[in-house]
């Protein structure tokens, strides 16, 4: 029941599930992990867009009541307990279709592995601020952007490791907002309705941060609520969409799930 092709990774649902359907019915087994990398691998090589394996794995590897660390470079997960009065999470379809969402991702990581090898490096991982600083002369304007997005993205995702396994969902907000707008403005990927949304579900008060979703040019966004603001919110956020962009949202909450399982009868 995902809204398709919204940015919350339904594609990679469709796949994991499919494989276990498919293991299941030929009495078949199979690590999750590898379940989840030959499901990236048919997004690849079937569908032709470059993703990487975050969707897959989310989608094989959660536990309840947990968030997903995910090091894409050597596969290593942790999940981590959400601590503390955590919040609502509400998921915010703009219902905005996403026209240029698949090439401008293979357009983003292109520019990326460019940037990497421009630096010695295979990823941009091994880049440090200072270096990208010290180089952003060298890189064409929007490429040099492109770099520091990533780089303070990853920065980010460690310190939300941090603030969640303590409770500091406040802070946790403004990380999300931070997030946001390095989306927006240094890797280009939000677009007018993202961006409302987003603004709508920050004037809700108890809403401690939204930013966009999954690959961006419509889509979602997700919104991180205080559990004591959550009444009204999908109505008075969606109505207020509505009414600045013509468009019929969907907003729902969701909560951190198990990953995909072979269904007991």
């Amino acid at each position: 029941d995902l809204p398709l092709g919204s940015g919350v990774s339904s594609s990679a649902s469709l796949e994991v599930g499919a494989a276990l359907a498919f293991l299941g019915v030929t009495q078949r087994e199979m690590p999750l992990r590898d379940v989840a990398l030959m499901c990236q691998r048919a997004e690849n090589q079937f569908v032709g867009v470059q993703c990487g394996i975050m969707d897959q794995f989310a989608v094989a590897l959660c536990e309840t009541g947990h968030a997903l660390l995910l090091d894409c470079l050597s596969l290593e997960t942790q999940n981590v307990a959400l601590a503390g009065d955590a919040p609502v999470f509400f998921v915010c379809d703009t219902a905005k279709e996403r026209t240029l969402a698949a090439s401008a991702y293979n357009q983003r990581r292109a520019e990326c592995e460019s940037a990497a090898r421009h630096f010695g490096y295979e990823s941009l991982r091994h880049v440090t601020p200072e270096q990208l600083e010290a180089g952003k002369d060298e890189l064409p304007e929007h490429v040099y952007r492109r770099c520091r997005h990533v780089l303070s993205e990853n920065a980010r995702v460690h310190e939300a490791i941090a603030v969640m396994g303590r409770g500091a969902w406040e802070r946790f907000g403004e990380l999300l907002q931070a997030s946001h707008a390095s989306l927006r403005d240094d890797y280009e990927v939000s677009c007018d309705e993202l961006n409302i949304m987003c603004e709508l579900a920050m004037e809700h008060d108890g809403c401690l941060g939204a930013r966009m979703v999954g690959a961006g040019f419509g889509g979602c966004a997700m919104a991180a609520v205080r559990r004591e603001a959550v009444a009204g919110f999908a109505e008075t956020v969606g109505a207020a969409y509505q009414s600045r962009t013509g468009l019929q949202p969907r907003l729902f909450a969701v909560q951190a799930a198990g990953g995909a399982a072979i269904l007991p009868h």
